[in-house]
């Protein structure tokens, strides 16, 4: 048994099998019509083998930028969007003025859309933050607060997820 080939430029479309077409194996070949029955396989597989191709080279170290750490960041292909996490501290003295600003690992060249904060300690008491809140985003960072039970502002420990490009 032989395999399909899976390398060749990206097919306009994909064969359609006739109901007149007979069912006949054997290597394809879509200019002689040979192997009709595989036509539409092979081409499904070359689109397979290039997008597989095109999501590599989006994720590799020489066409995106990466950092694989407790804060990191991981762009997806060149001028891609950037995926970027990290721990940090918020302290309760920082909320008169909008909140405790912590830095990216690695600053947006353009803009950052979003940030998630979650308060990441194990177990929370009356004391400790119920509420984490991330805003003001700049290409930098951004200011954090934290707010507990009682409704009072907090000092927290933080994990984050931020998007942007």
């Amino acid at each position: 048994m032989a395999n399909l080939p899976e390398t060749g430029a990206w097919p306009a479309g994909i064969y359609q099998l006739e109901t007149t077409d007979p069912v006949v194996g054997g290597p394809p070949d879509v200019g002689t019509g040979a192997g009709k029955s595989n036509i539409p396989l092979m081409q499904l597989a070359i689109r397979t083998f290039l997008n597989r191709q095109d999501i590599n080279k989006a994720l590799t170290t020489e066409n995106s930028p990466r950092l694989l750490a407790t804060s990191g960041h991981q762009q997806l292909g060149e001028g891609g969007l950037i995926f970027q996490w990290g721990r940090g501290s918020i302290y309760a003295a920082d909320a008169p003025a909008g909140g405790t600003y912590l830095t990216f690992p690695k600053a947006f060249p353009t803009a950052c859309f979003a940030v998630i904060p979650v308060d990441y300690r194990a177990a929370a008491t009356q004391t400790q933050a119920q509420y984490v809140s991330g805003g003001v985003y700049t290409k930098d960072g951004f200011r954090a607060i934290a707010v507990n039970r009682s409704g009072n502002d907090s000092d927290t420990s933080l994990t984050y997820v931020a998007l942007g490009y």
